[in-house]
């Protein structure tokens, strides 16, 4: 009798374990595997974090449903090495921590690309704390593009700090100063690559990727050129996206607004916490910023009742005619008062529960109004994904555009 005759003869449900046994052994030997090796210097291959051999990973992009829309981009193994690079934030030294993606099978000099992630509500979750190829965001590198991926200040090296959540000044720069030490980097460990620079952000990201495109048409301090730039469901206004929380009766990720004002508190208002929030919602965020218990806890711990949440007081002048100070502050660190001029792609979904639709819209429309060139500088409608899945459709959207711009 043959293995084929004795599996048909076994019962319905042996037959599923056996095929559930078998999928978790091919699952496992992707997820443990450490791939093939980079030949680089010993000192570059002392921080090396994982690394994905491509057939592994097309292979799990066959097995598991949710990731087969990502298999065409699978196109090179890839291994990820940590790198720390020295940045002011007020003008003190940190040394801030982040990742550099390389993908194998070169032919030639590869492009760079700087993926700019979203809010993290817990810090064992920064990329330099990955141990394994299967993220969202190696994608890019999978598909041939030197990844630089920082931490940003609060993760990774500079756990202990406060998250400079949504400072503007503060996340772009500490997220531009990746580059040039990234570029070292390579320069140190022999890889070759082009000078053609590729920004890619999701939410929080997405409001620093084009703060960075900003910043690199303004002032490019780097020997890099952008070729393009994609923005995904970005709070471009946070102004609007705050008071798109505040005037609801209940909103199911209030972390989001105790996390912003929590950290901008700490480095632009200097406030006591106990003017903004009330109860337990005030405890968990004053343990958050002594650095005792992770966001994502607070995140599940914390009312989603506005008016549990928030100081009675505060949320009545916010919501009428007070608070101008701090209403400034949040357009202060939503100033994208440019008109871009790199290709550019900015995708939102009409059913982002998070960050609502209008926010990168109008923001669109007023770089069009401003003389940007509509053939180049797009926006891209999704209509049914919510704020999550909008980062699984939108990178590979952005990936697309890329391709016109290579």
């Amino acid at each position: 009798m043959t293995l084929i005759t004795r599996f048909r003869k076994l019962s319905l449900m042996k037959r599923i374990l056996i095929i559930f046994l078998f999928s978790s052994v091919l699952l496992i030997v992707v997820f443990t595997s450490c791939g093939t090796k980079l030949r680089l210097p010993e000192e570059c291959a002392q921080e090396e974090l994982f690394a994905g051999q491509k057939w592994k990973l097309r292979l799990l992009t066959t097995l598991y449903k949710p990731y087969r829309q990502y298999k065409p981009y699978v196109k090179k193994s890839i291994t990820a090495f940590r790198i720390e690079y020295p940045s002011s934030v007020n003008g003190t030294e940190k040394m801030l921590s982040g990742i550099v993606l390389i993908p194998h099978e070169k032919e030639a000099p590869l492009p760079i690309l700087l993926y700019c992630h979203g809010t993290l509500f817990n810090k064992e979750d920064a990329p330099s704390r990955w141990d394994s190829a299967v993220q969202l965001e190696a994608i890019p590198a999978m598909e041939g593009y030197i990844t630089f991926i920082p931490d940003y200040l609060g993760y990774g090296s500079t756990r202990d700090e406060v998250p400079a959540y949504f400072d503007q000044e503060i996340t772009t720069q500490t997220i531009l100063d990746i580059l040039p030490h990234g570029l070292n980097y390579l320069d140190n460990c022999g890889i070759a690559y082009r000078n053609d620079l590729y920004i890619l952000g999701y939410s929080q990201g997405g409001h620093a990727a084009i703060s960075v495109l900003k910043n690199m048409e303004e002032e490019n301090a780097t020997n890099l050129e952008v070729k393009a730039a994609t923005s995904i469901a970005a709070p471009f206004k946070l102004k609007e996206n705050v008071n798109h929380i505040l005037e609801k009766d209940v909103f199911p990720a209030t972390a989001y607004v105790s996390y912003l004002f929590a950290s901008l508190n700490h480095y632009q208002w200097h406030r006591k916490p106990n003017e903004f929030f009330q109860g337990a919602s005030l405890d968990f965020i004053e343990k958050q910023l002594a650095g005792t218990v992770t966001l994502s806890k607070m995140a599940r711990n914390q009312s989603d009742t506005i008016s549990h949440l928030m100081n009675k007081d505060f949320l009545e002048d916010y919501l009428g005619d007070g608070e101008l100070l701090l209403k400034q502050s949040l357009e202060r660190n939503s100033n994208f008062d440019f008109t871009p001029k790199s290709p550019l792609l900015v995708i939102h979904s009409r059913k982002d529960e998070v960050v609502p639709f209008s926010t990168s819209y109008n923001t669109w429309n007023q770089w069009i109004d401003r003389g940007a060139d509509k053939e180049h500088i797009r926006f891209h409608a999704l209509e049914n994904e919510n704020h999550s899945e909008t980062a699984f459709e939108g990178i590979l959207l952005g990936l697309d555009f890329f391709q016109n711009y290579k």
